[in-house]
């Protein structure tokens, strides 16, 4: 277990590092060859110990990890390519095996630079919105309560990489740019086409804040109370059309499934139990912490688009926890929520207008990084989530 903690702890020192480089040298070309090199040891790191662990770390290196980087081996690119596209195994994903196993044949390599890639691909999608979050605290976010997952989920982990990279985009109203990223997600596993409600979701609110907004100008109590009252049962009505399309899914995906659409591998993940944890580990761990902060912050952000979707997303994923007892595939398709908490606890603890302080010393990030320090222990410590704890290096 502490192997995994010292890691984490040498890689945010790094980005700590980093940042803190990054504020005091002037000359612009040295601080940012500086820069790049610190993140890129601080992100290879964690790489390194994925690529090294053994073959009973992750439960989707023998299910189909190594089976297909094996069979990538001395394959023709097209037949290989067209083969695990038609046994449900994503096209990029294959295109990296391919590639990897073109310079070697050993599959901690591939482990290592998948992971590395992934790593990079959070970096940027934190690092894009530097502006809202803490890159460190943010950081230490996705090790603490994605790190391991990713582990179990190795297609599936990058396409949530991808979406969460997608948040600045959203922001940046690059919508077709948004729909490109979910279309590269995709081609490592189709469930990621469930993000375009994330577009759908900001557009709507983003039209919604701003009519809300305007009214504070309007001086007609009774019609503003009307439209308030409106754009209310509006977001509410939106939440349960979320909810009903997911729910839904299951139905969508075994339709599919009969069209011959879809592989029996989707088919498999409706009808057999999820990897990210039970109904108290979602609830009380992931969601009613940043939901109770999103809460008693609203004051000051009600009106600032990041936050009402970020909100959204919990409540939705906190709505998800409920249903997940009966519809155990939710929990595949709550990832895709779940994956914005990277984002959204950080982001909070710098924007909230609540402050826990001692002696003028702001301890939001410090109380931050001990919950999510006791999450990793309790989760992936002592329930052993995912079956990664005790780590074990390669022996073969």
């Amino acid at each position: 277990m502490a192997i995994y903690l010292i890691v984490f702890a040498i890689s945010i020192f790094l980005i700590s590092l980093s940042e803190y480089i990054k504020k005091k040298i002037v000359n612009k070309k040295v601080e940012k060859l500086i820069y790049i090199f610190t993140v890129g040891v601080a992100l290879c790191i964690p790489s390194v110990l994925a690529g090294m662990r053994d073959y009973s770390i992750g439960t989707d290196v023998l299910t189909y990890g190594n089976i297909w980087f094996y069979n990538a081996v001395g394959s023709d690119f097209k037949v290989y390519t067209n083969w695990a596209t038609s046994s449900s195994i994503g096209y990029l994903y294959a295109v990296i095996n391919y590639i990897v196993a073109h310079f070697t044949i050993n599959p901690h390599y591939f482990y290592f630079i998948y992971n590395f890639i992934e790593n990079i691909i959070i970096f940027i999608a934190i690092y894009k919105n530097r502006d809202v979050v803490n890159v460190p605290l943010a950081m230490m976010a996705y090790y603490l309560l994605f790190y391991n997952l990713f582990l179990n989920i190795l297609r599936q982990g990058m396409a949530l990489s991808l979406i969460l990279l997608g948040f600045s985009l959203l922001r940046e109203k690059r919508y077709v740019s948004f729909l490109i990223i979910v279309y590269i997600a995709i081609l490592f596993h189709n469930t990621a086409g469930i993000a375009v409600i994330f577009l759908l979701l900001y557009i709507f609110l983003k039209k919604n804040i701003t009519l809300q907004s305007n009214l504070e100008t309007i001086k007609v109590v009774k019609k503003q109370d009307i439209i308030n009252l409106q754009l209310f049962f509006e977001r509410i009505i939106i939440i349960f059309l979320i909810i009903i399309i997911v729910i839904l899914f299951e139905d969508i995906i075994r339709y599919l499934g009969s069209l011959g659409l879809v592989g029996d591998r989707y088919l498999m993940y409706i009808n057999t139990e999820g990897v990210s944890g039970g109904f108290y580990q979602h609830l009380l761990g992931f969601c009613m912490p940043t939901l109770i902060l999103f809460c008693i912050n609203r004051s000051n952000l009600k009106f600032n688009i990041d936050y009402n979707f970020l909100l959204f997303v919990i409540i939705t994923s906190t709505c998800f926890s409920f249903l997940m007892n009966k519809y155990t595939f939710l929990s595949r398709i709550t990832l895709y929520f779940d994956i914005f908490f990277i984002i959204s606890l950080p982001y909070i603890l710098k924007n909230g207008n609540v402050r826990f302080s001692y002696k003028g010393i702001n301890l939001n990030k410090y109380l931050a990084a001990i919950y999510l320090l006791i999450y990793w222990v309790i989760i992936y410590g002592y329930f052993n989530s995912g079956n990664t704890v005790p780590y074990i290096f390669m022996r073969s």
